[in-house]
């Protein structure tokens, strides 16, 4: 960053800071989102922040780093559920499925909107290779789902790959973040390329 820059952001307040690491984030400019987030986490360490950073790291496949921050995310605000879910697939994108299937079951037992319940218990039983069953309970996700309609479309994106067999090529809206995995999954190969949706909270 040029002296410049430090000068005009410093000069922002939380706000500002977090819209324009969204705006750097939409244009795809991970770099500038990423210094953004991280300045406005200085100002303000909150499990939102923690999570958006996240997503930017993993879309760029620091995958490792993103997982730490969704755990920071979660340690400040428990309820961003979310960040639970969105750190199982960051664990399954890792291979570690012993930890994915963790979460998925603690979303099962939570108090997380029901959709998530839907969601966890769908890649639960397609990871348990009962697929037709897997994507029952997805579908009936999405249909709960009116919070979140990027992360519907993550989800059907993954019951797209389920039911072809293989990895599909995806078009996701611009309040979504992609995490392609370049790594070969030999568990369950429909489930390499994952996606993250980046929740966004205006209020």
């Amino acid at each position: 960053m040029t002296v410049m820059e430090t000068i005009i952001s410093e000069q922002l307040d939380t706000d500002e800071i977090l819209h324009c690491a969204l705006a750097a984030s939409e244009q795809k400019d991970h770099e500038q989102a990423i210094r953004l987030f991280k300045q406005y986490l200085m100002q303000s360490p909150d499990g939102k922040g923690y999570l958006l950073l996240a997503a930017e790291h993993a879309e760029i496949g620091l995958y490792q780093r993103a997982i730490a921050e969704m755990k920071q995310a979660i340690t400040l605000d428990s309820s961003l559920w979310i960040a639970h879910f969105q750190l199982s697939l960051l664990y399954l994108i890792e291979q570690d499925i012993a930890q994915a299937s963790t979460i998925w079951q603690q979303l099962m037992l939570s108090d997380a909107p029901q959709y998530f319940h839907y969601f966890a218990e769908g890649l639960l039983l397609i990871h348990q290779d009962q697929l037709a069953e897997g994507i029952g309970k997805l579908k009936q996700g999405i249909e709960l789902n009116n919070e979140n309609l990027p992360l519907n479309n993550d989800i059907n994106n993954i019951i797209q790959e389920v039911e072809s067999g293989k990895p599909a090529a995806v078009q996701l809206e611009q309040d979504a973040l992609t995490t392609d995995n370049e790594q070969n999954n030999d568990t369950n190969p429909s489930l390499n390329y994952l996606l993250l949706s980046r929740y966004n909270q205006d209020d």
